[in-house]
């Protein structure tokens, strides 16, 4: 469904036309936004430190769940290949174990010390973007990340020093929903 006149067409133009390209001129703005600097950092495709918030890297996936929500409608073929861009960069980024969050990694941090560097928030939010391009492209290459995040050998043997680290609440809310299978396996995945 879309729309094609009235307030949320409007909205919806709004959002495609000036949203969606404002939020991507800040991401990419390596002064302003640091979300894909750090990514790329955290990939080697880059030089530098770590800017923002602990959670910067949950920007990115938020806007590719705009993103794609947007090409679900309009098929934009240029919107699909920046899309898979950033997905590449973010499978550069993720450790070979699955792990990613770049508020650690770049800065050379050991995983899971402090409950407010958000490591488990951001990579629900990468596992809902995933899922929900999955489910709109039919592409597995954002897919492919999540599972292998949530296979992150960190889950599988959840120690007692980690029980302190509650789960996104995204992360339960996908693991529960039976209509979306196969594509939120890796919420559940996390979550076994």
């Amino acid at each position: 469904m879309h729309w094609t006149e009235g307030f949320w067409a409007d909205r919806f133009r709004q959002c495609r036309e000036v949203t969606l390209p404002h939020l991507w001129n800040t991401l990419s703005d390596p002064e302003r936004g640091h979300a894909l600097t750090n990514l790329r950092i955290a990939a080697g495709l880059e030089e530098g430190e770590f800017a923002g918030t602990h959670w910067q890297d949950e920007l990115v996936y938020k806007w590719l769940e705009a993103a794609v929500s947007i090409y679900g409608v309009t098929g934009d073929e240029t919107l699909d290949s920046q899309m898979d861009e950033v997905i590449q960069i973010i499978a550069q980024a993720q450790q070979p174990d699955g792990y990613i969050a770049t508020q650690i990694t770049a800065r050379g941090w050991k995983r899971f010390q402090d409950i407010r560097h958000h490591e488990l928030y951001v990579m629900g939010h990468l596992i809902t973007a995933a899922c929900i391009h999955h489910r709109i492209t039919g592409k597995s290459n954002f897919l492919d990340i999540a599972r292998k995040a949530a296979d992150c050998n960190t889950f599988k043997n959840r120690t007692p020093e980690l029980a302190h680290f509650p789960f996104n609440p995204t992360i339960i809310m996908l693991s529960g929903m039976r209509s979306c299978s196969p594509t939120c396996t890796p919420a559940r995945r996390m979550l076994a």
